[in-house]
């Protein structure tokens, strides 16, 4: 499996994302940081 973000399939970005998001978990990310870790950020910047 790949953590990076060059995935394409959907049967690899679903193991990816729940890898990423147990990893979040485990060391307490606020719900704020992730929402800007999963887009949030680059929304803003393009107004979107």
């Amino acid at each position: 499996m790949s953590n990076g973000t060059d995935i394409l399939a959907l049967k690899e970005l679903l193991p990816a994302k729940k890898y990423h998001d147990d990893l979040m978990d485990a060391i307490g990310l606020p719900a704020e940081t992730r929402q800007k870790i999963y887009g949030g950020t680059a929304a803003r910047l393009l107004r979107l």
